[in-house]
C-alpha cells in the first residue's frame, strides 16, 4: 500500500532524549516522536481517559539543557497509541497515547529557536512508510 504524504512540511525524527510537556499544569509529558516547523507528535503514558486542554507546549532535551518554552499550540488529535498497554496496577490501567500538536503563529524569537532546534538536533526524516495521513 502506498501512503501519499499530504503534509506541507517535512517531519523530522529527534533523539530519544527529546520531550514535550503540555501546558497548562504539566498535564502531559512524553517523548517527541517527530517534529516539523508547524507541529509535533509525542507519546505519553496515562491512566486518565479524560482530555486535557493544551494551549502551550515546552520542548526540551534531557541531557543537553536545550529548552523552548511556552510555544502556543493546539491539540489536533490525542489517540491511543498502536503500541500495547503497559499493564495495570490494581484497578488502574496504564495506556500509551499519541498526541499531535499544531503550533500557532509563533513570535519571531520562538520561530528562530525552533528553526535552530530543527537544524541542530533532528536526526533524519520520518521514513515514508511511517507517515500518517
Amino acid at each position: 500500500m502506498t501512503v501519499i504524504e499530504h503534509r506541507k512540511y517535512i517531519r523530522f525524527l529527534v533523539p530519544d532524549n527529546t520531550f514535550a510537556v503540555s501546558m497548562p499544569a504539566f498535564a502531559k509529558v512524553g517523548k517527541i516522536k517527530d517534529i516539523s516547523i508547524k507541529g509535533l507528535a509525542f507519546e505519553y503514558i496515562t491512566d486518565d481517559t479524560s482530555e486535557t486542554k493544551i494551549s502551550l507546549v515546552n520542548i526540551f532535551l534531557r541531557d543537553d539543557g536545550f529548552e523552548l518554552s511556552k510555544i502556543p499550540c493546539r491539540a489536533i488529535y490525542d489517540v491511543l497509541s498502536d503500541r500495547p498497554e503497559l499493564g495495570s496496577a490494581g484497578e488502574m490501567k496504564i495506556k500509551r497515547r499519541r498526541c499531535g500538536i499544531q503550533f500557532k503563529k509563533l513570535p519571531a524569537v520562538q520561530r528562530v529557536q525552533l528553526e535552530k532546534f530543527l537544524e541542530k538536533y533532528t536526526i533524519g526524516l520520518v521514513p515514508e512508510r511511517n507517515r500518517r495521513r
